[in-house]
């Protein structure tokens, strides 16, 4: 489409050339439909089940071999970051300071009755000594933030003592 205008107004040549640009867009009803359910949302009601190979709608590429795992296991090691998967290693070993935490020591005793836990945890004091020196610098240090984690500490100990909340025994 040539258009020769003489003298004419720069306007109505841009107006149609960006009519022709957009003739040249596809129709928004020749995409793909997007209102259609997905296959997911039929698992219940029409379909009992769906494998992930229905899902994709093309054939997964997996490694061949394990390295991705591996690379994420070592990762995971220098980091030394507290992901449940690096339990299961066959080198996985609790920083002596990490098993402290209330989250370990949960894990550890399994006590039911809060008397019968707080008797079984005993810290000694070469325990203690060593938190203390790990954590002296606390904003920067990942193990203090762990080993506070659902404990009441001095900045909380007020809102908890006027705690108008009931337990239920």
């Amino acid at each position: 489409m040539i258009v020769c205008f003489t003298g004419g107004c720069k306007h109505a040549m841009a107006f149609l050339m960006w009519v022709h640009r957009r003739s040249e867009d596809p129709s928004c009803t020749s995409i793909e439909c997007y209102w259609m359910k997905s296959k997911l949302s039929r698992v219940g009601s029409t379909l009992k089940y769906i494998t992930a190979k229905e899902l994709s709608k093309g054939s997964p590429s997996l490694p061949s071999t394990t390295e991705v795992f591996e690379k994420f296991v070592e990762e995971g090691k220098r980091r030394l970051t507290k992901c449940e998967l690096m339990k299961y290693q066959k080198d996985y070993v609790l920083d002596r300071l990490l098993s402290l935490s209330m989250d370990n020591l949960v894990l550890k005793y399994k006590e039911k009755c809060c008397d019968k836990f707080l008797d079984s945890v005993i810290f000694s004091d070469a325990d203690i000594n060593n938190v203390e020196e790990e954590t002296r610098e606390q904003h920067k240090s990942k193990l203090w933030y762990e080993l506070r984690y659902g404990r009441v500490t001095a900045s909380r100990a007020y809102e908890f003592s006027r705690c108008k909340t009931s337990v239920a025994l």
